[in-house]
């Protein structure tokens, strides 16, 4: 174990020896770069100016030949092979000295623009070639034009000269630049977001337990608001993850007595069964209400029962709407009118709960007609349910859908509730779309794709309609 430890040991610090070295890598190949990039600047400024000096110099040589009425010959830049041609223009004439061959390309630099399209590319090209180009230098007289072909490898010495240590300067500064960039990112950005991190990390691997957040999220303030965030993030989820274990646990418990209650109840429902058949008048008025309570208390129970137990996974089926609608004419004996496609493709379990919830909701605010109408929109698959009740009241409107909110005499309140959770285990939304005098609508949002046969998917824009009315 002491072995396999060590070698671990050995193995990270080689790993971690290794990403060091190829930060360091990158981050001296970076510096080098903008070093070299940057020193083009000064080293292109450095070289027009020398060229240009070199141009005043030789025009010195060639009037002071002039004048002594010398041989160009003799000209000191001649003798030393610098130049290799001297072009004389003016108006009329063009004479040319040729003192060596032309054997290499040359740049013509105009001392008119210090700057020019070529200068930077020219000035490195210059600096590290064996053998540079020769340059052309021209300069104006009243009356006429001398220009100079030369040979640039003094000037290219003179730079060579100046370079090393400017690239060294340069790239001290720039590491140090970089260094002090690095920490001030370290310090104050990388550091705060890896305790972020790792504190975010720690509370998802146990959310039950909070983790104290780290000082290095207090250098920053921006950091410190996203410490303030996280604290009372943890709090409320902890707070919340006791609530719901309670809620659990008031759950678990209230299953058990719901069980046995509904064996009492079916017991009970016996009894009530033979007393409809009792030759007494008192106990044959009495019976109806007697089984009329039971039911409620049933359903009472049933409907606990769904909403404490958690909505499984939809199972997806092709089932006829026709069924569905007799079913919903059967349980509630109300009217139904249905349009839309003959089949869909849905989990039919759960579509038959909530047409029933909601139809069951409707004939408890008075309607005697449903209208079902499921139709495309876009990406969306749409079920609207209406029907012809006295509607809902605006002030019950914002606690709909939660439990236990039953403004109804004998509702259980969890019909609604039920019916959402039932949606959005398939991927959907369902809200109220209205509710008046006329009635009330409530309109499903599902994925299109659970309303279309698996082999019409992508061929189907439109839906045949059937109606079905009871």
């Amino acid at each position: 174990m002491d072995d396999e430890y060590k070698n671990n040991k050995l193995i990270g610090s080689f790993v971690y020896i290794k990403d060091k070295a190829r930060q360091l890598f990158v981050s001296g190949l970076i510096v080098s770069l903008i070093s070299f990039v940057t020193l083009a600047l000064p080293c292109t400024g450095m070289r027009l100016g020398e060229m240009s000096n070199a141009l005043y110099r030789l025009v010195i040589e060639y009037n002071q030949a002039r004048l002594s009425q010398a041989d160009l010959a003799s000209m000191p830049s001649v003798q030393s092979g610098i130049i290799y041609q001297i072009e004389l223009k003016d108006e009329n004439t063009t004479k040319i000295h040729n003192f060596s061959p032309i054997d290499r390309d040359v740049e013509i630099y105009d001392v008119t623009k210090r700057i020019y399209l070529n200068s930077f590319p020219n000035a490195i090209i210059s600096v590290l070639s064996a053998k540079p180009d020769l340059v052309q230098l021209t300069y104006h007289t009243a009356d006429a034009r001398i220009i100079f072909t030369i040979d640039q490898t003094p000037i290219r010495d003179i730079l060579r000269s100046y370079m090393p240590m400017g690239f060294i300067a340069l790239s001290i500064g720039y590491s140090l630049l970089w260094a002090m960039l690095y920490f001030v990112l370290k310090r104050f950005y990388m550091a705060p977001l890896k305790a972020l991190t790792s504190t975010l990390t720690a509370f998802a691997d146990d959310p039950t337990i909070a983790r104290p957040t780290s000082n290095a999220l207090k250098i920053n303030s921006d950091f410190q608001a996203a410490a303030k965030a996280l604290d009372v993030l943890q709090r409320n989820t902890i707070s919340e993850i006791r609530q719901r274990e309670r809620l659990a646990d008031i759950g678990e418990a209230a299953a058990k007595i719901n069980h046995d209650i509904r064996n009492v109840l079916s017991s009970a429902t016996l009894v009530a069964d033979a007393l409809l058949n009792s030759n007494d008048k008192r106990v044959n008025r009495s019976a109806p209400h007697v089984v009329r309570s039971l039911e409620q208390a049933v359903d009472l129970c049933q409907s606990m029962m769904d909403y404490l137990v958690a909505i499984p996974d939809p199972q997806l089926s092709t089932f006829a709407m026709h069924d569905i609608a007799n079913e919903l004419i059967d349980a509630t004996k109300m009217h139904i009118t249905y349009s839309g496609p003959a089949k869909i493709h849905a989990d039919r379990k759960m579509m038959q709960r909530i047409f029933l919830n909601l139809a069951r909701n409707a004939n408890h605010a008075g309607a005697t007609k449903l209208n079902i109408d499921i139709w495309r929109a876009g990406h969306l698959g749409i079920i609207d349910i209406s029907d012809n009740g006295h509607g809902i009241p605006k002030q019950q409107w914002d606690d709909l859908f939660l439990a236990f909110k039953s403004h109804g005499l004998g509702g259980s309140g969890l019909g609604l509730a039920i019916t959402k959770d039932l949606v959005v285990a398939q991927g959907g939304y369902v809200k109220l779309s209205r509710s008046n005098e006329n009635g009330t609508e409530f309109r499903i949002q599902l994925p299109v794709e659970i309303f279309e046969m698996s082999d019409e998917r992508d061929q189907a824009s439109w839906w045949p309609k059937l109606n079905i009315a009871s």
